[in-house]
């Protein structure tokens, strides 16, 4: 089963006792997730901000996987197998990534 997430952007706000990552539409407004401040560790803005980057990262993501494909296959053809590799490698991280984005485990 795919799912398909809410579309971008998200945006982040600061509730005063946290963060909130907020989708904003055309026609409704959706909270997608809360990051609770936790006293004397000051990641969660950081956090927060993560987050809310998460649409733009995963198109750009697809993009870089179709990228290093097309570059691994002309480093390849000019005989350059080293970094023809290492794109091939990164392709294929970024289609796992983008498989656990699509197609989520159940459970």
């Amino acid at each position: 089963m795919t799912t398909k997430h809410t579309p971008g952007p998200w945006r982040t706000c600061f509730t005063g006792t946290g963060w909130t990552i907020n989708y904003d539409g055309p026609d409704h407004h959706w909270l997608i997730a809360t990051v609770n401040e936790t006293p004397y560790i000051g990641h969660h803005g950081a956090n927060a901000r993560l987050l809310a980057e998460a649409p733009a990262m995963a198109e750009a993501l697809r993009i870089l996987e179709r990228c290093a494909l097309t570059a691994a296959e002309a480093l390849r053809d000019r005989g350059l197998n080293e970094p023809a590799r290492d794109c091939y490698n990164a392709a294929r991280d970024a289609r796992a990534i983008l498989a656990r984005i699509d197609n989520p485990k159940e459970g």
